[in-house]
């Protein structure tokens, strides 16, 4: 199995679904560090379908980094 080693910053301020993740994507070395632990604010979820919230949630976050100044 390939490693990669990196941080994926995942668009959740639910510690159950970042448990998820985080197991999930270990045996490839990536860490998983949610919305909630890096203090970004969580975006109303205003979409149809899950898909629209999770491309809100999606952007939302990729300005937040930016704005810290966190590559992605």
């Amino acid at each position: 199995m390939r490693r990669i080693a990196g941080k994926l910053v995942i668009a959740t301020h639910n510690p159950g679904k970042l448990k998820e993740m985080r197991e999930l994507l270990m045996p490839y070395g990536i860490a998983a560090v949610s919305a909630g632990e890096l203090g970004l604010s969580e975006p109303e979820e205003t979409g149809t379908s899950f898909r629209d919230n999770a491309r809100i949630k999606a952007t939302g976050r990729r300005r937040n980094l930016g704005a810290a100044g966190v590559r992605g």
